[in-house]
């Protein structure tokens, strides 16, 4: 039976989870070791990307990435974080805020795979599409 990478990562997670710092060390070396035997390197960079989601889904950790015209003040990255946690019910917001003058103004959120787009540029572009 072959394995997925995200069966791969279930495992590394449940193997590790409430271990201190030195189990986890010894864990990954002996997953690493097995994935080689196994001749499995190759999956290694899914098998971490599942493990990240995994991770973040089991410790309510919400990855974000806004991107925006501009730099987002500390206070507006606050305001956001507790926005976020209020409406998708976590308990962290990883925030990361890309530049992207094009916008304009506005921004836009990438969470999950959804894309929600409230920047000036989308909304002239709505407006354009909204007179022809």
């Amino acid at each position: 039976m072959k394995i997925s990478p995200k069966q791969y990562a279930q495992t590394l997670y449940d193997l590790t989870m409430n271990k201190s710092e030195d189990e986890v060390k010894e864990i990954i070396a002996k997953f690493v070791a097995n994935l080689k035997k196994e001749g499995l390197l190759n999956k290694s960079k899914e098998i971490i990307a599942e493990f990240k989601n995994i991770y973040n889904q089991e410790q309510k950790i919400l990855p974000v990435r806004v991107i925006s015209a501009h730099k987002l003040t500390k206070e507006e990255k606050n305001n956001l974080r507790e926005k976020l946690k209020n409406k998708y019910q976590v308990r962290e917001v990883e925030l990361t805020n890309q530049i992207d003058p094009s916008l304009q103004g506005g921004f836009k959120l990438i969470v999950d795979e959804n894309v929600i787009d409230e920047s000036v540029a989308e909304g002239m572009r709505l407006l354009k599409k909204a007179l022809q």
